[in-house]
């Protein structure tokens, strides 16, 4: 016998040793979880690679599911000396292609809209925005002071029109005035005002915007018939943006009052470059001045056309109507849920009365008008 023969079974008996303690090892640890991992089948010769057979049953449950691999080669050096190879890597096969064994993970985060605060209102933002709306949702409560011949009032309004988010939609209201004097017109203590209507905003392109609106509106005592008292208050007004510090504004907005039927609309909107502070809103009948001193406090002055016309019954059925003219500086205050809070002081002047079908009005001194109002 060669010697190459004569050496050989001391070789193969040191790797039987090391297959049988690894076979061992292996079954012991399948034995203490209870779960097969399989047969190894132990080659002839040590530079043949053994094969791991895997069992075909599902794994225990809590394991985690990989694509079936049926054949696992560990390979055993013949240099006894060299680590033995003990990846589990696929045996290939053919026509097989190897597989993605990639865990995609999708985290789903709900969020619940009606806990997400609104963000404080930047009153820059507003001093620079272009003119687009010619009335917003607001409302107030004013008090003018009077007595005995002095003509004296306190209303809670409010304007339904869109809020400043929103671009059209359907807006009703219930406003109500209490009434002081005079003893020489018959008027009731209180009077009201039911209405509702369609507005809708919005932009033709970057140059042309408008605002058109139409209301239907019961203004009454409701102590006799109110059928005198239906109006149909509205505007149409348009806005064309010159540039980006300028816009013109006309239109009209009728007003469907026994004084004043329809008044037009026409102005300027100036937000001087060099003074990012100021805005000038110059546009009849609803001129107003802004001067900004931060992203919260703002102040400014402006025009007003105050006064109504209702269907009144004091044992004979009237229809009256009041008018005056305000002049109001205010003070603006942004709040943290998006709207703004103003106090404004005015001086009230021009205050007539008239009654449908009688000749001649009735004049009141001139008087003080304080408002608290929150705009949308």
């Amino acid at each position: 016998m060669s010697e190459q023969t004569a050496t050989r079974p001391r070789v193969n008996d040191r790797v039987n040793l090391i297959d049988i303690v690894f076979s061992l090892l292996i079954a012991a640890s399948c034995q203490a979880d209870e779960t097969s991992l399989g047969e190894i089948t132990l080659p002839p010769a040590a530079d043949e690679p053994a094969v791991l057979q895997l069992p075909a049953e599902q794994p225990a449950p809590g394991w985690i599911v990989l694509p079936p691999v049926e054949d696992v080669e560990i390979t055993v050096p013949a240099d006894l000396d060299e680590p033995v190879d003990t990846s589990l890597t696929p045996a290939p096969q053919a026509g097989q292609h190897e597989q993605d064994l990639s865990v995609s993970v999708v985290e789903t985060i709900e969020t619940d809209d009606d806990d997400e605060e609104a963000e404080p209102l930047d009153l820059w933002i507003l001093q620079r925005a272009p003119y687009r709306r010619y009335r917003q949702a607001e409302s107030g409560l004013a008090w003018l002071p009077g007595n005995g011949q002095n003509f004296g009032l306190v209303e809670w309004r409010y304007a339904p029109y869109l809020e400043r988010d929103e671009d059209e939609g359907l807006k009703m209201a219930f406003n109500m005035t209490w009434l002081s004097g005079p003893h020489s017109v018959p008027l009731p203590a209180r009077v009201y005002e039911f209405s509702a209507g369609y507005q809708k905003q919005g932009q033709f392109s970057n140059r042309f915007s408008y605002d058109l609106s139409a209301r239907i509106g019961v203004f009454s005592d409701f102590d006799g018939s109110a059928r005198e008292g239906v109006r149909f208050p509205s505007h149409a007004v348009g806005m064309f943006h010159i540039n980006e510090c300028t816009d013109f504004v006309f239109g009209a907005d009728y007003l469907d009052r026994d004084d004043i039927s329809v008044l037009p609309v026409a102005g300027i909107s100036w937000r001087p470059p060099a003074h990012p502070a100021l805005r000038f809103d110059l546009i009849f009948p609803r001129p107003r001045i802004d001067y900004a001193f931060s992203k919260s406090q703002r102040m400014y002055i402006t025009g007003r056309l105050g006064g109504d016309t209702w269907d009144v019954d004091d044992g004979i059925e009237h229809v009256v109507t009041y008018r005056d003219y305000r002049v109001l500086i205010g003070f603006q205050s942004a709040d943290d849920d998006g709207d703004t809070s103003s106090v404004e002081f005015g001086y009230v002047f021009g205050r007539e009365m008239e009654l449908r079908g009688q000749p001649g009005h009735t004049a009141f001194d001139d008087a003080f008008v304080i408002r608290f109002v929150s705009r949308m």
